[in-house]
């Protein structure tokens, strides 16, 4: 094709019956199935040219339509071709094709923004600022709405939503959330808020997309982190990732490396897609591929008082691996007071056994004043080895 969609358009995906179904909104619909791509004969589903889609219990749901905001319509079972105006009006099956509105139970003018599938046989339905969550069977007599749901918390981009093991992650106009089970009874269903430690950041990066409906998200299942990705231009784009400590907490952190505008994420491959192509991300132990600087900056560092001058003694740095490591030290006006870099030797023994201190240890005169103190990492690793910073403490005298 001469232009399938128009530049800037936003397309979204699913995978059903084996092939990627592709939709943009007010747009045809194309699938792909590994060697041929072909648009949806469905007459039917042209006519509601959907926004996005989800597959749920062997049936595919779109919405986002040019008509209709908050209808949701389902394909016939096992059949991407079949939608309800392709039906038969007399048809009894209870397989056939089908569609229902949420329209009724919004009570505003509310329209449906995303849609997503959790657990094995439920569907979320996301608003502007609700989400309903339904009981999926193959049998279209079974279908219902969930009354043990209570999430009132909607969605801002269809692309954001992602199954995290159990949980069902999105990003709404003011927060991260995940929609899950009850731990407590097991039956309940709600909301979880994940990023209220960063409220104020998310806010500005959010503010920072022209149409949020760009900003997209991945969920690494290997490393069990939730990657946001904001294109704020054509050539930048920022990203804030969610990850799990060993407790539950959520640690957040941020970065524009190669500005990834979007990715995925299948069998333990993690694929970027940037304005220069698309990049395989290796593991942080393969020594294949090519291995970039990394950078990384602390906070400001306050050390108990916010008013009171630290006199530092040393920098000891817990590391492994074999390369360098420079560090950068400001105070808390981002004046530059020190610099001075660390040479990691690998030791066989480290890196393997997480739970015991590290053999290697390696500590540095740090002879300055100050209130507050931000670090500047930079870490290259020799012949593409890892080198894996584990933690550093500051004396004071």
């Amino acid at each position: 094709e001469e232009e399938v969609y128009p530049l800037g358009a936003v397309v979204s995906s699913v995978i059903y019956n084996q092939k990627l179904h592709v939709f943009s909104k007010a747009l045809p619909t194309y699938r792909y199935d590994g060697i041929k791509w072909e648009r949806n004969q469905s007459s039917a589903l042209d006519d509601i040219r959907p926004a996005f889609a989800t597959s749920v219990q062997r049936r595919m749901f779109v919405s986002g339509g040019i008509s209709h905001p908050t209808r949701i319509w389902a394909s016939r079972v096992d059949n991407d071709e079949m939608w309800p105006d392709d039906e038969d009006l007399e048809s009894s099956n209870v397989l056939r094709a089908a569609y229902f509105d949420v329209g009724n139970l919004l009570g505003t003018a509310d329209k449906v923004t995303g849609l997503g599938a959790f657990e094995q046989n439920k569907l979320a339905v996301f608003t502007s600022d609700k989400t309903f969550i339904y009981n999926i069977d193959p049998s279209v007599d079974l279908w219902s709405l969930d009354d043990r749901s209570n999430v009132n918390v909607g969605c801002v981009s269809h692309n954001t939503i992602c199954q995290a093991d159990s949980d069902l992650i999105f990003c709404s106009r003011t927060g991260v959330y995940a929609i899950r089970r009850s731990r407590e009874n097991g039956i309940m269903v709600s909301h979880i808020a994940m990023s209220n430690r960063i409220r104020t950041l998310y806010r500005a990066y959010m503010n920072s997309v022209p149409n949020q409906q760009n900003i997209n998200a991945v969920w690494d299942a290997d490393n069990l982190r939730y990657h946001i990705y904001f294109p704020q231009t054509d050539h930048i784009s920022r990203r804030l990732s969610l990850s799990f400590g060993t407790e539950g907490e959520p640690q957040w952190a941020t970065g524009d490396f190669l500005y990834t505008r979007c990715a995925d994420f299948l069998a333990g491959s993690l694929v970027v897609g940037t304005a220069g192509g698309t990049f395989d991300i290796r593991k942080p132990e393969e020594t294949t591929g090519e291995t970039p600087t990394c950078t990384f900056t602390t906070p400001l560092l306050w050390q108990g008082s916010l008013s009171e001058p630290k006199q530092a003694h040393s920098l000891i740095l817990q590391a492994s691996g074999s390369g360098n490591v420079l560090v950068e030290a400001f105070d808390e006006c981002h004046n530059p007071i020190h610099t001075f870099t660390f040479d990691i030797k690998d030791d066989e023994g480290d890196n393997h056994v997480p739970m015991h201190s590290l053999h290697q240890q390696y500590e540095h005169q740090f002879p300055v004043r100050y209130i507050g103190l931000q670090l500047r990492f930079t870490i290259t690793s020799d012949e593409g080895g890892l080198l894996r910073i584990v933690g550093f403490a500051i004396t004071t005298r």
